[in-house]
């Protein structure tokens, strides 16, 4: 995954993904250095987490079924407006995951002591909400329509990178009482947040319309009903 930010900046993220049934990527979970706990440290000197970690927050590394290794790259602009090609990798992520997707912990390196800590925070939020993302049942992956536009899809075709797009599936015409058209609530009109929402037994709530079981991402939107008033809400950041 890439994105640019709001001064030009160029994140890249590259991610690659062992799946420890595989015999081949089996032994990695017992090559030097693969088996961290909580409170280890790096050559730079840097822990891995509080050393006062409790038992349940121990890597169970017995049950871990993917390491996950992540790698940034970094480009864009100076201060002054000066390009800088993307270079890279600048920081090394690495995550053990176990079977039912939880994440055991995230163990990182430093590989380019030029590379603001800041890069490395906004860089490794956006990874994981994307990761997150993608994991809802409304979400799909899939590769961008480039049927008409034969050359660009030819080049991109020649670098052997793919390129895809993350889709989120439409569940209702509103996101109010399952499916209630806009038309008929008497809601005053505010804003939305996006957020998550739970459905089925295994979250203790009933199916969504009676049939669909899982985590789903419910887009930012409007509710409600300008006839019978607005709300305008504001957000404060509390230390």
């Amino acid at each position: 995954m890439g994105y640019v930010n709001s001064v030009g900046n160029v994140t890249i993220i590259q991610t690659t993904a062992f799946d420890l049934t595989d015999p081949e990527a089996a032994e990695m979970k017992d090559w030097p250095g693969h088996r961290w706990q909580p409170g280890d440290r790096n050559d730079d000197g840097h822990s891995f987490g509080p050393a006062d970690a409790e038992p349940a927050h121990l890597i169970e590394w017995d049950e871990v079924r993917w390491i996950v290794t992540v790698c940034v790259y970094l480009g864009g602009r100076t201060s002054t407006g000066v390009a800088i090609p993307t270079i890279g990798p600048c920081f090394i992520w690495r995550i053990p995951v176990y079977p039912d997707g939880g994440i055991a912990d995230i163990r990182w390196f430093q590989v380019d002591a030029r590379a603001s800590r800041d890069m490395f925070d906004n860089a490794i939020v956006c990874f994981l909400r994307t990761i997150d993302m993608c994991n809802c049942a409304n979400v799909v992956v899939v590769d961008p329509d480039r049927s008409y536009d034969r050359p660009t899809r030819r080049r991109l075709e020649r670098t052997g990178v793919r390129f895809s797009e993350i889709h989120i599936r439409p569940l209702s015409r509103s996101y109010r009482g399952l499916g209630t058209p806009l038309s008929d609530v008497t809601t005053p009109l505010t804003g939305v947040r996006g957020h998550f929402v739970h459905y089925g037994p295994k979250y203790g709530k009933g199916l969504l319309f009676g049939k669909y079981e899982g985590r789903y991402w419910i887009p930012q939107h409007l509710r409600g009903s300008a006839e019978v008033g607005e709300v305008e809400q504001t957000y404060v950041v509390e230390a």
